[in-house]
């Protein structure tokens, strides 16, 4: 498959390489056969939807000690969300570290949905969610996640259109 031609030190980057519902379900069904292929993914503007990145998602699930997934310019929505719930459900040492979604077609609803999950004891360390329609609901979510999780060690939320707030405020309640 061309695809796996594109995994180097077990980290498979995928960038305007655009995948097909075939490809996707193929790379998921890989990562069952194969579980200590890759431990990071990279999909950059591959046009995947929310069906195939949900076949993807089951596949990954299979891997055994799965670290780092970045999604770019693709869409997320509520199948993706499904799945990427049981990533983060994961226990250590077999946990997800590190999630960054950016750009990325998500309705608020959906990203407050994940937030949600997040919030259900995830052992991520570091979270991106650049661009990704945050809300007030959201951005409350946000703050009690940062609040009772222990392991998160950095957070981007760049480029998100939010209403201007006491950011102040915002850190002192952190603290």
């Amino acid at each position: 498959m061309p695809v796996l031609d594109y995994v180097h030190n077990k980290c498979l980057t995928l960038q305007s390489y655009t995948l097909s519902i075939g490809h996707c379900n193929a790379l998921g069904k890989a990562f069952e056969h194969f579980k200590d292929f890759i431990n990071r993914a990279i999909f950059d503007n591959c046009g995947i939807d929310d069906k195939e990145f949900a076949s993807i998602l089951r596949g990954i699930q299979k891997l055994r000690d799965f670290k780092k997934i970045i999604y770019r310019y693709n869409v997320f929505s509520e199948e993706s969300l499904i799945e990427f719930r049981n990533l983060l459900k994961r226990k250590i040492p077999n946990h997800l570290e590190e999630m960054r979604l950016e750009n990325c077609k998500i309705e608020p609803a959906t990203t407050t949905r994940l937030l949600e999950a997040m919030l259900d004891k995830c052992f991520l360390k570091k979270v991106a969610l650049v661009n990704c329609n945050l809300t007030a609901e959201s951005l409350d979510l946000l703050r009690e996640l940062l609040q009772k999780s222990s392991y998160i060690e950095e957070i981007d939320i760049t480029w998100n259109y939010l209403k201007p707030i006491n950011y102040a405020s915002f850190i002192d309640e952190l603290a």
